[in-house]
């Protein structure tokens, strides 16, 4: 639906929009990859997906507000990004299936600096929220469906809001949608902001990345740079105790391996070249960021602010079923 209403040109942004090849490829794959993110069943349904729009336009908004107004029901936005038009999607960031996110920099003070953060606000943070959606066993009449969280309840009291999800003639989707509002606010509400170099000019939001902070008196991992190479044995900057690691090949994949010392192994074959940086890790790797906007303040350096992400959001999500 969002693609064909981007298209179209007797209602749609067909004529509105003019792309050439390498913009289609790009947004298209974005639209491609977000339907079949909707089309997942989480309950293990098939009558029930992620996501589905069922909606009507009577033309009291825009077109882009009406675009807007579909991507909102699968949790995207439609954006400008270097002047090319770009679906970022919240699922993108999540396994699901047999997809699996990729992270795409690794971040320590080897290549970022003046690193600031910043804590979300109560005041932000809804824990009781009534979702407007349209019942077609009502003739679509508008109903309320409401999400609570009684672990925030219990700390903080009640705190309630109302939207309308656009499109939503499903019972389930407006309460996983509530859901995610409440999840997405209250254990992503940390933000971190640094200044970069060249290596980000290929970032953008909804990239995953893997920082380490060692001016952080809670990290308990490491980052730096490699400086030796023989094979798939790295010689490290410094001494990264024992355990996992992760250090970006040649071609800018994130590899991982083990780490002792100074030393670490690499598993396969990929190539790797001095300076490479690398972030020790616990557990699975993930990333514990995601970027929310970078802007290039002046040639070659970049600002850029990312938001604490929490991989197991939608198990919580998911497990709220009416």
């Amino acid at each position: 639906i969002f693609f064909y209403y981007l298209t179209n040109t007797s209602f749609g942004l067909g004529n509105d929009i003019v792309l050439d090849d390498l913009q289609k490829e790009q947004l298209f794959a974005d639209i491609y990859n977000a339907a079949l993110w909707c089309d997942q069943n989480p309950t293990g349904s098939a009558l029930q997906t992620a996501a589905r729009f069922n909606g009507i336009f009577y033309g009291s908004e825009s077109k882009f507000e009406a675009l807007q107004k579909i991507a909102d029901s699968f949790f995207a936005k439609f954006v400008y990004l270097n002047g090319n038009p770009r679906l970022i999607y919240d699922g993108h960031a999540y396994a699901f299936g047999s997809y699996t996110p990729t992270i795409k920099k690794l971040v320590n003070q080897a290549n970022a600096g003046e690193m600031i953060y910043q804590g979300g606000s109560i005041d932000n943070i809804f824990n009781v929220i009534n979702v407007k959606w349209n019942n077609p066993d009502n003739f679509f009449r508008t109903e309320d469906v409401q999400y609570k969280n009684s672990a925030s309840i219990t700390k903080f009291g009640e705190r309630e809001t109302t939207i309308e999800l656009t499109g939503c003639t499903s019972k389930q989707q407006a309460l996983w949608h509530g859901a995610w509002m409440f999840e997405t606010e209250a254990t992503n509400s940390e933000v971190v902001t640094y200044i970069a170099g060249f290596d980000h000019f290929d970032v953008l939001p909804g990239d995953l990345l893997l920082v380490n902070d060692t001016l952080r008196v809670d990290s308990q991992t490491i980052g730096g740079r490699v400086s030796a190479v023989s094979g798939d044995t790295l010689t490290l900057d410094r001494t990264s105790g024992s355990g996992s690691i992760a250090v970006m090949d040649q071609t800018g994949v994130i590899r991982t391996g083990t780490v002792s010392g100074t030393t670490a192994t690499m598993s396969g074959s990929h190539g790797y070249v001095t300076g490479a940086v690398f972030n020790t890790y616990t557990g699975t790797l993930y990333g514990n960021y995601r970027v929310i906007a970078i802007e290039e303040s002046e040639d070659g350096i970049y600002a850029v602010t990312a938001q604490k992400h929490d991989p197991d959001k939608y198990t919580r999500i998911w497990a709220n079923t009416v």
